[in-house]
């Protein structure tokens, strides 16, 4: 249209994958595309095309200093230098023997962490808490690393070992009281057990006496961690390289966070070579993945308490807690956006409760609320951001911190939760913004953080009761629905009358099943008509199918299928999905849940992990599948790559064992 370009797409599963993958070319970015001229689509397509990422910058530019670095260490470790025989004799031998623990809402680098310090000082490695999350489990499972013992039932952590006596505690990601495991918090004398800390955040307890400190300003506790056996003259195995990767991958966004600093992309390197991973970006990937693929299969209960932290800030009442959900595919979270908002709500009245030692609640204290609960969800892929609204405060704040954001629906259709908010401003966009620095809003620590904290404190006195006053008749509603059924933990998480939650926040029933917006049943996930097999495309996630099993083999590999056609089923490893195998009978009707679809050597299967729900149905008796159509069969495009040399140019196609397909 005259000096305008148009973009016309019409492209099958696998192109589509493709620009997703190669440019970052989802529908949003094709339609903004659309709106330039024809060379400024050109030189936007050429720059993607000669863009190198972070972790290759890092790589070529630390390289030369890694290998010859690998190369010192193995001459240092069969004769270790002056300065290692001090580190290990006055440094390593305080530490000796004590417990390693992170902090609870566990994350990764709090787990690798501990691991690696435990490792380094010779001491045990806990994690805080039960449950972990899908990207510490992924992590875990390929490094082929141990879980940690939960610390309240390790003896000589959370219990007196067979003498009677505790072990001193090196507090690892954290220093805050209420960021401890409880079973440490139970000793009236917690601190006195503590004698160590290793963290890259900023201190935030008085210890009453001398300890070991290390804290650094880094983007990541592994790299202290990674730094310490370096600077000791110790061998790191490649397991623990890899898992420390992991770790440092995670807390910097793939080194695309603000936190990132120069030891961070220098640690990356020096792990990726001496872990040998090559496909670093890959990695990366798969365990962004693996988390948002985890959080959603858990419920809104457990995405707004998952990666969660509270704050004040002195001479202001407010308190406010901020979470943040890192995951590949913003739109895929917000079809939960209701279900979010009605928990935000009910997290801000339950910090209130008051509990005993077992944790019962046994009374309720209003000035303990919160009076505001943010969630940030953040793609790790396009670096972009979004805020979900809860209540007319949060949008207050919001709106004073973030002024260059844009309000919109958090989706089609959604209902306000509060008299004061309306429905078009659920969700705060942040997308395209750029702080001081120009980067993206990514970071808690660094960007939202700050932000909201700036904005509280320039509040006028005038506002503290407005901010801090009890919650209107939306509140009491919600208390009462909490009251008259109490939810009940099903082993894997708590489980809420969600119908009643939902009328009492938003003042009406959920909408049924002929109406075309999310309807969550009573354990908080969304009822999803079923997809098609034939459907399936790579990195699907929370996929619904209803399917017959066709084959079960010796070996046991399983073909399910269904009008469409028949894909091929594959395992993650563990006990959790082993545990399902026996629902796959031959001929069998299943209903699969949240699923995934998985992509190896360049075809597409349908993942099955511990997270996935497997029921029996009874199939119409008209139901024929499509055996000739297998999906598995099909070659899809895993990631590309493109040389230039002089006048010519190579694109290439690669599997996930880096061998070419096509070229």
């Amino acid at each position: 249209q005259g000096e305008r370009t148009t973009f016309g797409v019409m492209v099958n599963g696998e192109t589509r994958a493709w620009l997703a993958e190669t440019f970052g070319l989802h529908s949003k970015k094709l339609a903004s595309l659309s709106r330039k001229t024809t060379e400024e689509v050109h030189s936007h397509l050429r720059s993607l095309l000669e863009t190198e990422t972070e972790l290759d910058l890092a790589q070529h530019e630390h390289s030369e200093t890694v290998n010859a670095l690998l190369t010192k260490l193995q001459q240092n470790t069969q004769q270790p230098q002056c300065e290692a025989l001090l580190e290990d004799y006055f440094v390593r031998q305080p530490l000796k023997d004590a417990v390693f623990v992170g902090h609870v809402n566990t994350d990764l680098d709090s787990i690798a962490g501990a691991i690696g310090a435990a490792e380094f000082f010779g001491g045990i490695a806990c994690r805080s808490e039960e449950k972990f999350n899908g990207e510490i489990e992924y992590a875990l499972e390929w490094t082929k690393i141990p879980v940690p013992p939960v610390f309240a039932e390790t003896e000589g952590a959370g219990i007196p070992d067979s003498e009677g006596k505790l072990r001193g505690v090196c507090l690892v990601d954290h220093t805050e009281p209420k960021q401890m495991p409880k079973a440490l918090l139970k000793d009236k004398a917690y601190l006195e057990r503590v004698i160590g800390v290793v963290d890259h955040h900023a201190l935030a307890t008085t210890f009453n006496k001398p300890i070991f400190l290390d804290v650094r300003p880094w983007g990541s506790m592994s790299t202290i961690v990674a730094h310490m056996f370096i600077r000791a003259n110790r061998p790191i195995s490649k397991e623990l390289c890899r898992l420390l990767l992991c770790a440092i991958l995670s807390d910097t966004l793939n080194l695309k966070s603000v936190t990132t600093t120069r030891a961070d992309r220098f640690a990356v390197a020096m792990l990726a070579k001496f872990g040998d991973v090559r496909e670093v970006n890959a990695l990366a990937e798969r365990l962004f993945k693996a988390k948002m693929s985890w959080i959603i299969g858990m419920g809104a209960y457990e995405m707004v308490r998952g990666d969660q932290k509270e704050f004040g800030v002195e001479g202001s009442p407010v308190k406010w807690s901020i979470s943040v959900l890192e995951v590949t595919c913003i739109p895929t979270v917000l079809e939960y956006a209701e279900d979010l908002m009605i928990h935000l709500r009910v997290f801000r009245y339950q910090k209130g409760d008051i509990k005993d030692d077992d944790g019962k609640v046994v009374g309720h204290d209003n000035k303990k609320e919160l009076h505001c609960a943010f969630l940030f969800i953040v793609d790790t892929v396009q670096l972009e951001s979004v805020l979900l609204i809860a209540g007319s405060r949060e949008k207050f704040i919001a709106e004073r911190a973030f002024p260059a954001g844009r309000f919109r629906a958090a989706k089609k259709g959604i209902k306000s939760p509060s008299s004061r908010l309306e429905p078009h401003e659920t969700l705060l966009d942040l997308e395209g913004l750029r702080d001081s620095s120009g980067e993206p809003y990514v970071s808690r620590k660094a960007q939202f953080l700050p932000c909201i904290t700036e904005a509280v404190s320039a509040l006028d006195p005038s506002l503290h009761e407005f901010m801090t006053k009890p919650s209107g008749n939306t509140t009491r509603e919600l208390v009462n629905a909490l009251n008259a059924e109490k939810p009940v933990h099903d082993s894997v998480r708590l489980v809420f009358n969600e119908a009643n939650l939902y009328k009492a926040v938003f003042g009406a029933p959920r909408r049924t099943k002929s109406d075309p917006q999310l309807v969550a049943d009573s354990s908080n996930k969304p009822q999803e008509e079923p997809k098609n097999v034939n459907d399936l495309e790579p990195n699907m996630e929370a996929v619904h199918l209803n399917v017959k099993v066709m084959r079960v083999d010796n070996d046991g590999s399983i073909w399910l299928g269904d009008q469409t056609g028949v894909v091929k089923a594959v395992f993650a490893s563990g006990t959790g999905a082993a545990d399902k195998k026996p629902h796959f009978v031959k001929d069998s009707g299943l209903s699969i849940r949240n699923a995934h679809v998985k992509t190896i050597r360049g075809h597409l299967y349908l993942g099955i992990d511990r997270w996935v729900s497997v029921d029996p149905i009874e199939l119409p008796a008209d139901f024929k599948v499509h055996v000739t159509n297998d999906v598995s069969t099909r070659l899809t495009v895993r990631k590309t790559f493109a040389v230039r040399d002089g006048p010519h140019s190579m694109l290439g196609i690669l599997e996930e064992d880096d061998e070419p397909v096509i070229v």
